[in-house]
């Protein structure tokens, strides 16, 4: 299923693998920035590699890699 998601800026976290990952990649197919996160380094290294996007390595358990986390998103989504 295609989708037109063009410009859109989304933040994806678990985005490493699984279904986060699958979310990564409908949303850069469709046109979206995509700003991801997942525990896992390597994932993300591969993802961004596979997709373009910007990464963050982050457990979202964790209130202050949270605002780690978008702090990043924001600076590289533009906003």
């Amino acid at each position: 299923m295609a989708i037109n998601v063009q410009g859109s800026r989304v933040v994806v976290t678990a985005g490493g693998g699984g279904i986060g990952l699958a979310i990564v990649e409908a949303l850069t197919a469709g046109g979206a920035l995509v700003h991801t996160c997942d525990v896992d380094a390597h994932a993300l290294d591969a993802c961004r590699t596979r997709f373009g996007v910007t990464t963050t390595v982050c457990d979202v358990s964790n209130e202050a890699q949270i605002d780690q986390l978008f702090e990043e998103a924001q600076a590289q989504l533009g906003g």
